[in-house]
């Protein structure tokens, strides 16, 4: 049975996907790309904080669920379908740098200008937030659904929390490296191969959109 929690990041992910999607399908210098920029924004607000205390409540907490996995396992959109959407969504901050270098070349009002700069560079931050959440909460699926808690091996912790596999998702975001941590199974590897390559192009994509808006080119 799908937990009520898990339902509102699953309906949280569609609004955000969907607003996105507006945003930046939409004209392509308009108020209202702003103003859903702007709303999309609030969401990925909540939605990331929301995540960041599931990482704080899964560290304080150890309860087991009836096959021996942890309690906190049911909440997390680890599985492909919650995973998909979560990388959607996050790709918006791509598309709303994107919006910004477009908006700084083409753009004739400029107040219009700076206020998706204003609002482009949050939406930025957020994606790349969710990008790796999302991936934290992978991490944690497969390691304890699919590989039986031996899918990572974190240095002297048996039962790693989900604040272990966040540390572990953040390393890779920022470093595309595993750190300490040892990666045990085939699942894993690919998972891992995938998120540093995924996360390679997007660290990429917005130093090439900063270099862009700051050049004016």
């Amino acid at each position: 049975m799908v937990s009520p929690r898990r339902l509102v990041y699953r309906l949280g992910e569609l609004v955000l996907i969907l607003l996105g999607l507006a945003a930046v399908l939409g004209e392509l210098v308009s108020v209202s790309s702003v103003l859903l920029l702007a709303v999309w924004n609030l969401v990925a607000f909540g939605y990331v904080l929301l995540r960041w205390r599931r990482v704080r409540d899964a560290r304080l907490g150890m309860a087991e669920r009836e096959d021996g996995s942890p309690a906190w396992l049911r909440t997390v959109a680890g599985r492909k379908l919650g995973f998909v959407a979560t990388v959607l969504a996050s790709l918006v901050g791509v598309l709303s740098g994107l919006m910004i270098v477009l908006y700084d070349r083409f753009g004739m009002d400029g107040e219009l200008t700076f206020l998706i700069k204003l609002i482009g560079a949050p939406t930025i931050i957020f994606a790349w937030l969710m990008l790796h959440l999302g991936f934290a909460e992978r991490y944690a699926h497969l390691h304890y659904e699919l590989a039986g808690g031996q899918g990572l091996g974190f240095p002297d912790e048996d039962e790693p929390n989900l604040a272990y596999f966040a540390y572990f998702a953040f390393t890779i975001g920022t470093s595309f490296a595993v750190s300490d941590v040892t990666v045990r199974r085939r699942e894993l590897r690919y998972a891992v191969l995938v998120h540093s390559t995924m996360s390679f192009l997007y660290n990429t994509a917005l130093l090439g959109i900063a270099i862009g808006v700051l050049t004016g080119r």
